[in-house]
């Protein structure tokens, strides 16, 4: 499987937009199987995903060739409720989380979420977009209406250097600022984007990867919030920080890897190297994402780091500047990596392409 690129500030994909009670005519019976021995590790080789009504309630199921690892592995599934990108939920080293709430529950090969349906808010459909499971070694495996191998006929995301905004009265800002400590066989690495708003509905983010030939690759947005959670051994979350209004907002991750494994890392695809990503923030003032205005930052690589910048100028952003920042490019590719889990930024059905 190829090695995902686009940062993805990714996560990913949580979306809270739906209310209301589920209509009795919805279909929550969907059943999706996964061709055994595609990936190398059984504990997160999927055989099948399926949803079904019981009662009150929605019953997620994930079932691997193995046994569900409570330890070093994470599982996830999203849903479409109403034909658009719904909810998701994760079980990673041994907690479950999701953007409503969820319980998890673990029989052998066999994973479990339950949640209520007045929780979905389903009034016409519902449907498993894709489950994708993850070990500590970054190995994967996909099932689902979208399993994420491949091209799934789902719209392209614009670019969003090629979008004017639509509310330039909507403030948004953004910050970046990164950390990390080399020990004897560990790094240690903290990543933070965060920021203000004038107060707004909610806040997404997307990253566009510029590449030494000339090509570029537009990550999937995603929709705050995200919940924190664990995947591959990094924790992650993009969230309000001021009740849920996003006048204060911060997307993060963080955690340990053994040296050999960040030293390995190479930030490049099908032998062509990334040179710089400019990370998107967008702030919502409705719910249907019509009224926005966007803030940027700049990522340019260099031998063994980067340097950040502000966004071109565009919406009153001052151009600064923060100095070299050693260890950076290999901590944007980890994160990419891991929010793939929510992002996959293969375009996959359900995913709004704005």
């Amino acid at each position: 499987m190829r090695k995902i690129i686009g940062l993805v500030i990714c996560m990913c994909l949580c979306f809270l937009f739906f209310s209301g009670t589920a209509a009795a005519e919805v279909d929550y019976e969907h059943t999706y199987s996964d061709v055994s021995g595609d990936v190398g590790n059984s504990d997160i080789d999927i055989t099948s995903v399926s949803s079904t009504e019981s009662g009150a309630n929605v019953v997620l199921t994930v079932v691997v060739a193995g046994t569900i690892d409570t330890t070093t592995a994470s599982y996830m599934i999203d849903t479409i409720v109403d034909g658009v990108s719904g909810y998701t939920f994760i079980y990673s080293y041994g907690v479950a989380s999701g953007t409503v709430s969820v319980d998890s529950d673990v029989s052998g090969s066999t994973l479990t979420f339950t949640v209520a349906k007045t929780a979905l808010g389903a009034t016409t459909s519902f449907d498993i977009n894709y489950a994708q499971t993850s070990d500590s070694a970054y190995n994967m495996d996909f099932a689902g209406e979208g399993n994420g191998n491949g091209d799934n006929g789902g719209e392209e995301t614009v670019d969003p250097s090629t979008e004017t905004p639509t509310d330039t009265s909507i403030s948004i800002t953004m910050s970046i600022d990164f950390d990390y400590e080399e020990g004897d066989t560990t790094v240690t690495f903290d990543f933070s984007a965060s920021g203000t708003t004038s107060g707004v509905h909610h806040c997404s983010l997307c990253s566009v990867t510029y590449y030494d030939d000339g090509t570029t690759e537009v990550s999937d947005w995603a929709d705050g919030p995200i919940p924190e959670y664990t995947w591959g051994g990094v924790t992650f979350k993009f969230v309000s920080t001021s009740d849920s209004d996003w006048k204060t907002w911060e997307y993060s991750y963080n955690g340990t890897m053994s040296k050999s494994d960040w030293e390995g890392s190479e930030w490049e695809e099908e032998g062509k190297e990334a040179t710089k990503t400019i990370i998107y923030v967008r702030a919502y003032s409705d719910s249907a994402e019509e009224n926005w205005n966007q803030a940027s930052k700049t990522v340019t690589f260099e031998e063994g780091g980067a340097v950040v910048t502000n966004g071109d100028g565009e919406n009153g952003e001052k151009k600064e500047e923060k100095g070299f920042i050693p260890g950076f490019e290999v901590a944007l590719l980890i994160g990419a990596i891991g929010i793939s889990a929510v992002l996959l930024s293969r375009k996959l059905p359900g995913r709004r392409g704005k």
